[in-house]
């Protein structure tokens, strides 16, 4: 039924249009970062004709990287390490890219279809919108201050926004509109999805018979010529590679205190420059709800610890003491940040500290009472000192493998040998074994991108310098290296002789013979009550094998011991209740099965279910389609520049200029 909706449906397209927030790229909580900045404006893409500036890219790109900054300095209380922020760098501009080609794409296709918002439909958007509203009435001022505070948008910016949004919605409903899937297909998938069953079986496996078999030559020859085609291989490729380590480098570099302090300057006032600070809290929790005792026994213990700090306690250990933040453990460390991210309460009163104060009443919101003190908003050098050698050291690390690895490449390409290369660098030459384009290489693992280069490749070839990254649990991928290879052997795709996977067709004609030994002694107990009803117990008596029962089994789900076969679950749900069934071949054996109940879902309980699972089926359904299209259109679109250029340093000027718009942006 799906596949008749499938074809039954005309491409569409979809995009999500992200929510942006503002700010430039920063030198994060632990580590040091450049500041990435507004190139002079160029085209670095093209789509259906129209350019795609790289001034625009990256003040889309400035905020999709700040909003998932945010998110991460929640994530893990402010502390952003260089390699998760590196992650968040690229990945926010690889985001950026593909999003402004999917935008352009509608817009290209609106415009030919003469779409248009009016003005009046943008105004009414917004003003119609809850967040934008007190007391059930639009606010101006909380417009604006919702769109500088986290959006760091103007109204201009955020309502052109919205504009191309809603034609890119427009283009995909007009177009969506082929594509039907009616509620009553969608009944029927949910009365088969609810609909279950109480069974018990027999299941004679396939195991206990393999003894038995007498497999020959003969057996095993006939097997392979009657199921040649499961043994198809792929095209495959075969390479030898070098990889160059960027921990083995970095192992050889020293960092000198001269360049430690030149970069700590360089950098040292850029939480300054977007009006960051750095504060430590020690929290009181107690719920805005709170009873009047409750919360007064919450401000009376917040009085308590300004006390001690009038004192002279230390504040850090107060925090490890009495705070029920989770920065406790941090001494109440909060990191550097943008105001905006811990509430307005608590902003406010921040921001009216000098560096070394800390609040003299209690600051009260919804989670309770906090003292809060303003460290320096610059971050002593001491404290950064060990965080910056570990930068520079794995920045040198890293560009001196790249560029080790492209006069690697150089070299092989310009005709000399790459065995010969690794000996002269002392660097080892690995030959891979075959491998096909699903990209897992026995030697390297899954490496899609190794595997897509090599077979664009003829014999001979040297494939471009690839990076290498490593995936570590809860962490974003770091960068481990680089690998030049060359195309050594190909091979097209094939059935393979039946020499090279004997064991193979050895193992599955012996499970076959298994199976028919199986299905003999079921004839037999067939046979031996054929004048008579035949029951579960008397086919676990001749068998030796026991009574199985399963409860609630559904077609989606299938059954423990009988599998998830589509066509042996249709068979169970078609056969008339308390009657056996005749033998069916089940995994890893020979069932009979006996339905004892079925259950039907009710009217209400699909109607409770139809409404979301057309809504998802639909959306689902447009998914596809659009990667489908997209796909294809994507291949059209004139990329002029990778991310890694995009994210190339700027001059000061560049620099300048980026920081002063930001902060006009922000205003």
């Amino acid at each position: 039924m799906l596949r008749g909706i499938r074809e039954g449906m005309k491409p569409i397209m979809w995009v999500v249009i992200i929510a942006f927030v503002g700010a430039i790229f920063l030198w994060g909580a632990s580590t040091g970062i450049k500041l990435f900045t507004e190139r002079r404006a160029s085209t670095i893409a093209k789509v259906d004709g129209e350019a795609i500036k790289r001034d625009e890219f990256f003040i889309e790109m400035q905020r999709e990287y700040a909003l998932r900054l945010r998110e991460a300095r929640k994530q893990y209380q402010g502390n952003i390490t260089k390699d998760m922020d590196n992650y968040l760098r690229t990945i926010s501009a690889q985001k950026t890219l593909e999003m402004l080609i999917y935008r352009q794409s509608l817009l290209n296709i609106a415009e030919r279809m003469g779409i248009k918002i009016a003005d009046d439909v943008i105004r009414d958007r917004v003003i119609s919108s809850p967040a934008f509203q007190r007391g059930g009435e639009f606010d101006i001022e909380l417009y604006r201050e919702l769109l500088a505070s986290e959006l760091y948008m103007t109204p201009a910016e955020f309502e052109e926004n919205l504009r191309k949004e809603m034609v890119c919605s427009f283009v995909i409903d007009i177009v969506a509109s082929n594509s039907r899937i009616s509620a009553k297909e969608v009944e029927e998938l949910i009365r088969d999805s609810l609909t279950t069953a109480d069974i018990e079986y027999v299941k004679i496996p396939v195991e206990k018979y393999k003894d038995d078999v007498k497999l020959g030559e003969d057996d095993v020859i006939s097997y392979y010529q009657e199921h040649k085609e499961r043994y198809w291989k792929p095209e495959r490729v075969k390479v030898k590679y070098i990889y160059i380590d960027i921990n083995e480098i970095a192992k050889d570099i020293e960092v000198s205190e001269k360049q430690m302090r030149a970069y700590y300057e360089q950098h040292k006032n850029d939480y300054l420059d977007m009006g960051m600070i750095h504060t430590r809290q020690i929290l009181i929790a107690v719920p805005k709800d709170a009873s009047p005792s409750e919360d007064a026994r919450a401000k009376e213990k917040a009085l308590r610890v300004i006390a001690e700090l009038n004192s002279g306690a230390d504040f850090s250990e107060l925090a490890k003491k009495y705070s029920d933040h989770p920065s406790s453990s941090l001494g109440g460390d909060l990191g550097f940040y943008m105001p905006g991210q811990w509430g307005d309460e608590f902003d406010r009163n921040a921001l009216e500290l000098n560096a070394g104060e800390y609040t003299k009443e209690p600051v009260r919101d919804e989670e309770g009472y906090h003292i809060i003190l303003r460290e320096e908003d610059v971050p002593p050098y001491d404290e950064q000192k060990e965080n910056i050698k570990e930068i520079l050291t794995r920045a040198i690390a890293e560009e001196r493998a790249e560029k080790k690895a492209q006069e690697v490449y150089e070299s092989v390409k310009g005709g000399n040998s790459i065995d010969v290369e690794g000996m002269t660098l002392g660097l080892k030459v690995v030959e891979t074994d075959y491998f096909s384009k699903d990209g897992f290489i026995k030697e390297l693992g899954r490496m899609p991108s190794l595997a897509n280069e090599a077979f664009k490749l003829n014999i001979g070839d040297v494939g471009r310098v690839l990076p290498i990254t490593q995936s570590i649990a809860y962490a974003p991928p770091q960068l481990t290296g680089y690998i030049v290879f060359q195309v050594m052997d190909r091979k097209p795709s094939e059935i393979a002789g039946i020499e090279d996977v004997r064991e193979q067709v050895e193992k599955d004609a012996l499970r076959e013979k298994a199976f028919e030994l199986a299905l003999e002694e079921v004839e037999n107990i067939n046979r031996s009550r054929a004048n008579g009803e035949l029951t579960l117990e008397y086919i676990a008596e001749m068998t030796g094998e026991k009574i199985e029962r399963r409860e609630n089994i559904s077609k989606g789900m299938g059954a423990p011991g009988i599998g998830n076969d589509f066509r042996i679950l249709d068979s169970i749900f078609n056969l008339e209740i308390g009657k056996v069934s005749k033998p069916l071949r089940c995994r890893d054996g020979v069932c009979f099965v006996l339905v004892k109940s079925v259950k039907e879902p009710t009217d209400e309980e699909i109607e409770k279910h139809l409404s979301s699972t057309l809504k998802s089926m639909r959306e689902s359904i447009r998914q596809g389609i659009y990667m489908d299209f997209y796909t294809a259109l994507r291949n059209k679109v004139e990329v002029k520049m990778d991310v890694k250029e995009l994210l190339a340093p700027q001059s000061e000027e560049e620099q300048a200029e980026m920081l002063r718009r930001m902060r006009n942006l922000m205003q």
